[in-house]
């Protein structure tokens, strides 16, 4: 994914401008970029009639139809994990921050997308 954010949009601000960033600072930058484009394809699939939500790690072929009460949004970063591996990222999320991250149910968004979209 870096080397397409590179290669394909090296036009952009942002993307000049992380050029210019340390090894750990990029890291945190395409971190950011993939949670974002996820939740922007996520909340596209909200409106379709059978949606197939992505997120940051694949679900295993046993598990391949994601159940969309075992997807969750972390509050604080917009991720999208398995309510499984949610546990594990929030420590993570923490970090030195006095904010805990909430564990956001998918189906919470996708009826605040649903109200927006209706006229």
């Amino acid at each position: 994914m870096r080397r397409h954010i590179l290669l394909k949009h090296s036009k952009e601000e942002e993307v000049k401008q992380a050029s210019n960033l340390s090894k750990g600072d990029l890291d945190q930058f395409f971190e950011q970029i993939r949670k974002a484009g996820i939740l922007k394809y996520n909340k596209e699939e909200m409106r379709k009639e059978k949606p197939m939500y992505e997120r940051k790690r694949a679900p295993s072929r046993a598990a391949s139809v994601s159940s969309t009460e075992e997807i969750v949004i972390c509050g604080k970063c917009n991720g999208t994990y398995a309510i499984q591996f949610f546990g594990r990222h929030k420590k993570l999320c923490i970090g030195e921050s006095a904010y805990v991250p909430k564990a956001l149910p998918i189906n919470l968004l996708k009826d605040s997308i649903n109200e927006v979209s209706r006229p």
